[in-house]
């Protein structure tokens, strides 16, 4: 059902109007007069067009590149071969998309709350959060406090771990609020079905993941003990197959638009981390062909039978990485057993073949699918633990930016050696790169930009220091 809402609704893109930049956010003159104008939707399609921005904000170019710079995947033609060695400028992003969905999801909050529906307010409040938390989790200190304000049109950039994550966690309790008060609802919701408490442990989650950035262990075991507690409950962008319509982005990138220009070959360390969590009680052959291998093809995406095949969901908020929150705060707050346990509630996952709403298929499995519960004595220090939760945890991010985030955090902390990320870019002196550039437009309208410096790709973000 939720698939079929998403390819029946998916005009509601036209609601998407592009906003130039954070100065003219929510102008009002402009939203009186605009025809097409989403404050003139109904609350349903306004919805609908806000989660498939977020969507794509999941699935977009600026993924792929925090895919390249994790080492998951390596750049092999045209502008991805530059990417891969982090040759990149302040004119290779923007992010009007961004504050675009920020404004439109305001607007439905507004109207839902004209209307008292505190599902669907709930809905866009976290719609919101997962914006913010991109932007922020990317670019560093961004325009959090002043945006969608007409008295600020060229708003201040706060700072990004004493006002931004605080917001946006903030931000996440008002919406767990507003979906606890369950009035309304929704038939519109095509990741969630509606569900408010769906919504409720996908926060939870979201709300685990910047706990574990910010290196609040024991809120991120708490935040992550009330999120998503079953694969039924991931939040997934659901595709079709229509090209230029709803097919899955990355099959259209790798398939369609831009084959061979990316792949997951040396440099990239995505095999060899699968390849190092196999042992007598794990096989991940089955898995590993499901995303990379094509059939034993050779380390290209898996556009044929696999991981990205042209209708296939792609992950936003899962079961996978909440538990492996909860693993990894565990035993960073002491608490191994707890770590542990979370950990096999992964394997066991694994075990069914379901991946990110697909089941990977016999033939696949019969490859070799293992995934035994582990035990104390399968580990002989809590280091070993973390050091196997780190890595399953870079595996099943795949192709999800929250794995860049992921590396940076295990840099910052000393444990890169753990992965065995290295720079793919000799000159610069063996430096991985830290953050994206500040956009060339938002340097052009808004004075309040910070300076921007030389290979500022190379500048580590405060929350990841």
């Amino acid at each position: 059902m939720k698939k079929n809402i998403f390819i029946k609704s998916l005009i509601a893109l036209v609601f998407l109007g592009a906003l130039s930049a954070c100065s003219d956010m929510l102008n009002e003159e402009d939203l009186k007069t605009n025809p097409n104008s989403p404050s003139d939707a109904s609350l349903d399609n306004i919805l609908i067009g806000v989660l498939i921005g977020v969507g794509e904000q999941h699935e977009d170019t600026e993924v792929r590149i925090a895919s390249l710079w994790s080492g998951q995947l390596a750049g092999r033609s045209r502008q991805h071969q530059t990417f891969g060695v982090y040759t990149v400028s302040s004119s290779t992003f923007g992010w009007y998309n961004q504050y675009n969905i920020i404004a439109n999801a305001r607007l439905g909050q507004a109207k839902a709350t004209e209307q008292g529906n505190t599902i669907v307010k709930g809905i866009l409040q976290v719609s919101e959060a997962l914006i913010f938390a991109k932007l922020t989790a990317l670019y560093g200190d961004i325009p959090f406090t002043q945006v969608a304000n007409d008295e600020f049109p060229t708003p201040i950039y706060d700072d990004q771990v004493s006002v931004v994550y605080p917001g946006i966690i903030s931000l996440l309790d008002a919406a767990i609020v507003n979906l606890n008060a369950g009035t309304g609802g929704t038939f519109s919701d095509f990741m969630a079905g509606g569900s408010a408490d769906a919504w409720i442990a996908a926060a939870n989650t979201l709300k685990a993941r910047l706990y574990l950035h910010l290196g609040d262990y024991s809120s991120a075991v708490s935040a992550a003990q009330d999120g998503i507690s079953d694969v039924s409950g991931d939040i997934l962008m659901y595709h079709g197959a229509s090209q230029t319509f709803d097919q899955n982005l990355n099959y259209d990138f790798f398939y369609n638009n831009r084959s061979g220009d990316t792949d997951f070959d040396a440099p990239s360390i995505f095999g060899t981390v699968m390849q190092s969590l196999n042992n007598a009680k794990t096989d991940n052959t089955a898995l590993d062909y499901h995303i990379h291998n094509n059939a034993g093809e050779g380390d290209f995406p898996n556009t044929t039978d696999g991981m990205f095949v042209v209708d296939a969901p792609h992950p936003i908020l899962t079961h996978f990485e909440n538990q492996l929150i909860l693993a990894e705060a565990a035993v960073r707050d002491g608490d191994a057993a707890a770590g542990l346990d979370a950990l096999n509630d992964v394997r066991a996952e694994l075990a069914t073949g379901n991946f990110y709403g697909l089941t990977i298929n016999a033939d696949t499995q019969a490859l070799g699918l293992l995934y035994d519960a582990y035990v104390d004595a399968d580990f002989a220090t809590d280091a070993d633990l973390l050091a196997e939760i780190v890595k399953q945890k870079y595996v099943l991010l795949i192709m999800q930016y929250e794995n860049w985030n992921h590396t940076r955090r295990l840099e910052a902390l000393g444990e890169l050696d753990v992965l065995g990320l290295v720079s793919t870019n000799a000159p610069t002196d063996n430096r991985l790169p830290g953050r994206y550039p500040y956009p060339q437009g938002e340097i052009n309208t808004n004075p309040n930009t910070p300076p921007v410096g030389d290979d500022e790709q190379y500048n580590k973000l405060a929350i990841f220091q």
